[in-house]
Formats: structure tokens, sequence, C-alpha cells
């Protein structure tokens, strides 16, 4: 089971005449409410939250036909809610489906001294309908009382009595208010009044409020909405957003503010729906507005989307177009037009105001949307005029529209005066008038000729001289001050004489003397260089050279004055005369080159001054000049002092660091080799001896010379014996008869290569 909580103190809660203090559900159980397990209500029940003092009824059936003793008195109700000292605050929510409270009576919220307030939330439903002599819902306090109706639908009726009763006290700052926002009410009641806001007397009543929001429905139309009799008004309006709702009060039915009708509306033959002004009500696609008694659209107020059934649709006046202001030239045509929708018929009355609105008087005959005015007169100018239009619904005033008359002027415009002729200010005429104004809107009225301006005389500016180009004739001439186009000239008598002789480069001058008969002119001189200048006699030129010949100056001298020296510039070319070598430097010749006068001039100058190039050696011989480096040295790089067996199929191969491209022939012994006897090939220079001339060659020492361009490396290499064979041995007879045979045999072996060797050593330091 859940923690239960009890009822806040002073505050008693009764349902079905049951006291009920602990939180939980309640299930209707032999006539007695009885709490059950659960935190939700299941159909049929109940649960309370003593804590926010919250009923939430699941299609529940309260009703209790006998009465209650609450402080001194007794009372009859299903569901109360009651305190004799605190405020009281009662929360109803309908779960779903629809709850009922029936019995002798409803709901009765009561504060003996203080506030009291019932607040019902859907999104279900809930009909309160006593039986007995007693309201549907009740609000009894001292202070002030408040229903809450949000989203839930709730019908509140009573036989005997009101559908809902709100009671008062001798407060006058009190307030009772009803307060729907997206749900309905629906009351009935005895004497068919709806709802009932009581005061205690009408001297000392507070305020009697209904507001609606959210789309919401109040629908008395079986009874009415009163407060104290009728003695006392009942304010009804929208919510402060502008989203209101439709409130009936007995057949007449107002929309107030902005509503889109959320189920199907009907308005019955004896019945009227009005929509006010700054209201709306939208019937949107899937919904239904059968219009069987009378819909006013007042002035300002706006219905969207179709009505059905056979009543009357009534639209107040609404102006689409207001009239304009006009302004007209006196004697023509001013019209004025209104345009209006609404029902017909309409009426239309054009209104006149000559004090700027302060006050309207009808124009006589003048009743169809335009009014004309056939000619105007200059005192029309200033009025205003407006039309009121009428159908049987409500009627609107257009806005006021000015009528200005204007003089038919015609401009005369500025004109300056001149040294001899009068101007004027710029001024209008009326034609129709004649007369005579100072501004184009005919304002200011003046006397004719009152606009010339006298002519203002001549105010000479200082005179200013024109010579000719060569001096001989000079004009005088002054303007005038006030107009550029008023001038005077005077002649003047010229003479000439030379001021200044002429020079070689400089012209002579000449003064010339004007003299004017104008007594306004002054006598003028003018110096112009006009004398030509003797020119120059040049001798030959100076030439002057820099030491590496690359610039060069020349110098002009004057025979008539040799302070007058010409310097132009002169342009320095080269050529080589002779080339520079390896080891020699080149000769350069320069040319300097001017013109002067219309004739060239020329000098010349030899420089040894290109560096010679040096060698450019490649493997120790120059590119150039195919001379040989001192520091090169030609050697057997590879094989030197080798030895070759006879007998042996390969050559004999020797290396030279010389390039192969320099290389000339091979020598063996001091003699050329015929190229058929060896094979050349890069790498720097290899030479190899084929095999088959080295067998040519003596057993013993030879020499070899390989010559290239860049020098000859030579080496030494030996010629060995071919290997001694088995079969080459005396067969043992055993017979020594040849001993000795075969030793003088040896010996002279022996004496042949001693010699060779002697020989090979004279040939190689013989070379």
């Amino acid at each position: 089971m859940p923690v239960t909580a009890l009822a806040a103190d002073g505050i008693e809660l009764y349902v079905a005449g049951q006291r009920i203090t602990e939180s939980g559900c309640y299930a209707n159980q032999d006539g007695t409410w009885t709490k059950v397990e659960g935190t939700e209500p299941a159909s049929g029940q109940f649960s309370y939250d003593a804590a926010t003092f919250t009923l939430t009824l699941n299609q529940a059936e309260i009703s209790y036909d006998r009465t209650l003793a609450l402080g001194t008195k007794e009372y009859y109700g299903s569901v109360i809610a009651y305190s004799p000292s605190a405020d009281v605050s009662l929360n109803i929510v309908v779960s779903q489906g629809t709850s009922t409270i029936t019995g002798n009576g409803g709901i009765r919220v009561e504060s003996t001294t203080g506030n009291a307030s019932l607040s019902i939330k859907g999104p279900g439903s809930l009909d309160v309908e006593p039986k007995g002599s007693n309201s549907g819902i009740t609000l009894c306090s001292s202070k002030n009382r408040n229903l809450d109706i949000d989203g839930a639908d709730v019908t509140a009726s009573s036989p005997a009595l009101y559908g809902v009763y709100l009671i008062s006290s001798t407060d006058a700052s009190s307030t009772s208010t009803i307060t729907v926002n997206n749900g309905s009410l629906t009351t009935g009641g005895n004497g068919n009044v709806g709802i009932y806001y009581y005061w205690s007397g009408t001297s000392n009543a507070g305020t009697s409020s209904l507001t609606v929001s959210g789309n919401a429905v109040v629908d008395t139309r079986n009874s009415q909405i009163m407060a104290q009799n009728k003695e006392t008004v009942v304010q009804v309006g929208a919510g402060s957003d502008g989203n209101g709702g439709i409130v009936f009060n007995g057949k007449s039915g107002t929309v107030y503010g902005d509503v889109t009708l959320q189920e199907d509306l009907e308005i019955g033959n004896d019945e009227t729906l009005t929509i006010g002004k700054d209201a709306s009500l939208t019937v949107p696609d899937g919904k239904t507005l059968t219009n069987n008694g009378t819909i006013n659209v007042e002035s300002g107020g706006k219905l969207e989307g179709t009505t059905t059934g056979n009543g009357t649709l009534k639209i107040a006046p609404t102006i689409t177009t207001q009239p304009q202001d006009v302004e007209v030239k006196e004697n023509e045509t001013a019209t004025f037009n209104v345009k209006v929708t609404g029902t017909e018929p309409l009426s239309y009355q054009w209104q006149q105001s000559t004090d700027n609105g302060q006050s309207w008087t009808d124009i006589t005959g003048e009743t169809n949307a335009t009014y004309t005015i056939a000619t105007t007169t200059m005192d029309m100018s200033g009025t205003q005029y407006r039309c009121v239009v009428k159908n049987s619904i409500d009627e609107v005033t257009s806005d006021a529209a000015l009528l200005t008359v204007k003089h038919n002027l015609v401009k005369t415009e500025y004109k300056a005066p001149t040294c001899t002729v009068n101007g004027n200010e710029e001024y209008w005429i009326c034609e129709n008038c004649g007369k005579y104004f100072s501004d184009a809107n005919g304002d200011t009225e003046i006397e004719k000729d009152s606009w010339i301006i006298s002519a203002i005389n001549h105010s000479w500016n200082d005179a200013v001289y024109t010579w000719s180009d060569d001096g001989s004739t000079c004009t005088a001439t002054r303007t005038c001050k006030n107009d550029s186009t008023h001038t005077e000239t005077s002649k003047a008598t010229v003479t000439g004489a030379q001021t200044k002789a002429p020079t070689c480069t400089e012209k002579g001058e000449t003064t010339y003397k004007a003299t004017f008969e104008a007594d306004w002119a002054m006598t003028q001189t003018k110096v112009l260089a006009d004398i030509p200048a003797t020119g120059h006699s040049y001798g030959e030129p100076v030439w002057s050279w820099s030491e590496d010949g690359k610039t060069c100056t020349v110098t002009f001298t004057c025979e008539k004055d040799e302070n007058h020296k010409e310097s132009p510039k002169v342009t320095v070319t080269s050529a080589e005369k002779a080339p520079a070598t390896c080891t020699e430097a080149g000769v350069t010749t320069y040319t300097a080159t001017v013109k002067f006068n219309g004739k060239t001039y020329t000098d010349t100058k030899d420089l040894t001054d290109i560096p010679a190039t040096g060698h450019s050696y490649d493997n120790g011989k120059c590119t150039v000049c195919g001379a040989i480096a001192s520091d090169f040295k030609v050697i057997i790089a590879a094989g030197a002092n080798g030895s070759w067996q006879k007998g042996t199929k390969d050559g004999l191969t020797f290396t030279s660091n010389a390039a192969y491209k320099y290389f000339q022939k091979v020598q063996v012994d001091g003699k050329d080799l015929d190229a058929s006897n060896y094979t050349v090939k890069e790498g720097s220079t290899i030479v190899t001896l084929k095999a088959e001339y080295l067998e040519t060659l003596s057993v013993g020492k030879h020499t070899l010379s390989i010559v290239s361009d860049t020098g000859t490396a030579t080496t030494e290499f030996t010629i060995k014996a071919a290997a001694v064979t088995d079969d080459t041995q005396s067969p043992q007879t055993g017979d020594d008869s040849n001993i000795a045979l075969w030793i003088a045999v040896l010996l002279a072996a022996g004496t042949a290569l001693t010699g060779t060797a002697v020989y090979s050593r004279k040939r190689k330091y013989s070379k």
C-alpha cells in the first residue's frame, strides 16, 4: 500500500458522505467507498492525493442523498470540501470517460473565512446533475471564488436551483471568476439560470467575470447567466493572448477573441451567434457550423469557413476602400469614393466638417457610394468629407478625406536685373481670379509690380590687356562686374626697340610699348625675345677614353666663345681584334661614336684586355692547343713486370693510364709492333699481346712500350720456357755412357740464358 497523508489542517473532504483523509485509491464496495490497492484508480474508482487536495475520477459515479452537518449548518452534497477557518482549493481530475456526481447535492466548496476555488481538469468529462433542490456546483466564501475548467467537458445542472452557483460575501473588493480553457461548460437550472453570481447586496457587489480561451464553449442556451438578479454586470471576455471561445447567454451566443471550432455547432431557429469586433470564428475542414437561426458578424469581426443550414447570415458593413484626399484647382470637379462589403441593403450618408473634424453634418441628398462636387470654390479648401455606411447589423464610418482647392496659378520665373534693365522676383497669377501670389500654393497674395527689381548700373572690373603674339598690336578690355556680357575695348598705338643683343645661344629682345586713347586704359609694355641667336661654330672633337676603354667622352668647343662647350652622349662599341690563346692575351678594339650637329664622329682605342684562356687538359693533353701537361706522367697501371710461359693459350695484358683516344702504337724491345700482334681497348688503354706472337719471342726479359699522345708507358716482361714433360727424360737402361753428354747440354743452355739476359739489359739502357 502507498504511504498515506492527511488533509491540510482545518479542511475537510467528504465523498458520498464519507470523510476522506488518506491518500490512495477508493472503490465502491456495497455502497461504501473503501480504500483499495493501487496507485491509479481503475474504472469506477477514484483516488485522493491529500498533499495536493486532488480527487482523480475514472468513470466513477458518486451519489449521496442525505445532509452533512458542517459547522452550524447542514448541507446537501455528494462531494464537499469545507473549512471554517482556511482557504479551500479542491482539484478534480477527470482522467478518462465520463464521471457522474448525483444525489440530492452536487459539488460544494466552502470557506467560511477565506477563498474557495475549484479546478476541474480533463481529458475526460464530468456530469454534475443533482436530483434535489441544490445547485450542481456551488462555491461559497467570505472572500474570492474561482471555478477553473481546463481541458474537461463539464455539465452542471439542477432541476431546483442553479447549474453553477457562486455565493459571495459582503467584501466589495472580492471576485467571483469562472475560467474555461480548451474545454466546455454546459449549464441549466431552475428559473432559467445556468450560472448565478450571487452577492449579498448590490451596493457592495464585487467583480463577476467569465473568461474563455483555447476555443472553449460555455453553453447556457437552456438557461442564462445572471448576476444578483441582473443588477450587476458579468464581465465576459477572451484570454489575454487573444485566444478565446464562445459563450451562450440564453439563446444569444457571442464569439470572444479568435476561435477555431473544435466540435460541430448548431444555431437553432430562435438562436443567434454574434461575432463581435476584433473577434473571429474559423470553421475548419471536417467541422460543421449549422445555422438555422441568425449569425451576426459585426464590424471588425470575421467568419471564415463554410456554414450550412437555412438560417440568416448578417455581415456588418466593412469598408474595403477608404475615401482619399483630393487636390484640385478652383472650378474643377472633386470626387470621393468609398467601397464597402456587407449584408444588403446598405445605406450611405456623406458628411462634411469645416472645423477639422470637430463636428460633422450630413450633406443633403448625398446617399451613394460616390460623392461628387461638380464645381469647387476656394472657400471649400480644407473641408473634410466622410461616409457613414449602415445595414441591419451595424454601421461603420469611413476615414475623413481632405479637399484642397488651389488657385489656377501661372508662374512667372525669376529674372535677375541687369545694369540697364529691371528684373523681377518669381510670382504667380491666378487665371481665374487674377490675383497675384508670392508662392506656388497661392497662400500669400501680393500687390501688382511688387516683384520688380530695379536695374543695378555698371560696375567695371580692372582692364585686361591682350597682346598679339608678335607684339605688333595690343587691345584693352574691361568687363562689367554685374553682367559679364557688358564689355568695352580700346586699341593702342604700338612702337618697338631692341633692348638686348643676340648671342650664339640666346635670342635678342625687343621691347614693345602700347599707348591707348581711352582714359581708363593704362600704357603697357611687352618684351619679346624675337631677334634670332647667331648660332655656334664648333671645332674638331676632343676625345677622352677611360683606362678600360668602356667609356669615352667628347668635347666640342665653340670657336666664337670658348665658354660654349658641348659634350654629347658617346656610344662605345667593341670588337675582338685578336683572340686570346691558351698562353697569350687577346686584343679588343673599342670604337666611340657620336652624332653632333648632323655629323657622325668616331675614335678608336686598342687594348690587350682579353685574358689568355689557359690550358684545358683532358688526361694530360690540352684540348685546345694539344700541349702536354708538365705534371702528367704516363705509366703502366696494371700488368707491369709480368711474365708469360710458352705454351700458354692466353696472351699477356698491360694497362696504360693514358686515355684510349690518345693511343698511337705498341713497341716491343724498341721496335714498332704490327697491330696484328696485339689487341687494344679502352679502360684507360688496355693492350694484350697475342699468344701466337709471344711464342715467337725468345725466353728471357723483354721491354714493352705503349705509346700515346700524352707520353709512353714502358715496362719489362719475361718469357718463360715451356714446361718440361716426363717423356723428355732419358730411359734408365743401366748404361751411364751418356752422362757426360747431358751435363754438356745443360751447361750450354745456361750459358745461352745468361747471354740473353745481358743483351736485354743492354737494350733497356741503350734506349
